[in-house]
């Protein structure tokens, strides 16, 4: 039942109702180019770097047992790299670290469950974040399990590409499921993603009928999914759904670090995230297709 995790955040805002502590679980079979957690695709760790915390005491040079860290200026060898784990140990000031840790439930559970106080003042509770969730069904289920037991509200974050027969046995103890939906035209969901966009549309409508709730977001991308048509395409698809909120995000540039960090180029590092203008006009464009409900901006 051990899971593979990137980070636990708590006091989250943005992951669902309410405060809640957010989750993230490592591993994704999509390929999105304008990820904002690419720490988080693969499950098995990599060395991070962040330069900008680096004070250049020599520590991680010095435990690391392959040379794969140069003393002045520390810059990884990521090839001579082993993830051995030293050098994070050695560092004083969190500039390197490893992208994933092998966790059980009943330690991701403790940290949850300490601010298991904030949850019922506000309405919130643990969201289950990545990555995506669940292509770790098992760990999955244990911990909202644990979540469970404890009177504590269970969101989980998907993009939706998974087998519907992983989905099932979690689904009767998540209180809200949220999806992602990054484009209904196949060539458009396929050239930004990696993957066709057939499975996922597929389960946004079985999880309309089968989630205790639902949202569905929509990551709006500059010059990807924007345009009038692609914007109608959605508000049409949604429009068959039952969905408790629909929800436009605006892209930003918040993973830009991590990429560097990770030693590799980000695919949309000089796009500027959309203007509220731009925002407004796909919200009005949206949700005139969907003809009922109402879409927020975030």
């Amino acid at each position: 039942m051990d899971g593979w995790i990137t980070n636990i955040q708590p006091f989250s805002l943005h992951d669902g109702p309410g405060v809640r502590t957010t989750v993230f679980f490592a591993g994704c079979n999509l390929a999105c180019r304008w990820c904002h957690n690419p720490e988080a695709i693969p499950k098995k760790p990599r060395l991070q770097f962040f330069a900008a915390k680096c004070a250049a005491c020599g520590r991680c040079a010095a435990a690391c047992p392959t040379g794969a860290i140069t003393q002045t200026p520390p810059v990884p060898r990521r090839s001579q790299c082993i993830v051995c784990g030293k050098c994070v140990a050695a560092c004083p000031n969190d500039a390197v670290t490893l992208s994933c840790r092998r966790v059980t439930p009943e330690s991701v559970m403790a940290e949850i469950a300490a601010d298991k106080s904030f949850y019922h003042n506000t309405g919130g509770g643990a969201t289950f974040s990545g990555g995506e969730p669940f292509l770790q069904p098992d760990f999955l289920a244990a911990l909202a399990g644990l979540c469970r037991e404890g009177g504590i509200h269970t969101a989980v974050e998907t993009a939706g590409n998974i087998d519907y027969d992983c989905i099932t046995p979690v689904l009767p103890l998540i209180d809200l499921v949220i999806c992602d939906l990054k484009a209904v035209d196949e060539r458009l969901h396929r050239g930004g993603t990696g993957v066709s966009n057939g499975l996922i549309l597929e389960n946004i409508t079985r999880l309309s009928r089968n989630a205790a709730k639902l949202w569905v977001r929509v990551p709006l991308i500059p010059g990807y999914n924007d345009s009038v048509d692609e914007l109608e395409r959605i508000g049409n698809f949604l429009s068959g759904i039952e969905a408790e909120k629909v929800e436009l995000m605006a892209y930003h540039r918040l993973g830009i670090a991590k990429y560097e960090s990770l030693g590799l180029s980000a695919p949309t590092a000089d796009l500027k995230p959309p203007e509220t203008a731009d925002m407004a006009r796909a919200r009005d464009c949206v949700q005139a297709a969907m003809k009922i409900g109402v879409v927020t901006i975030s």
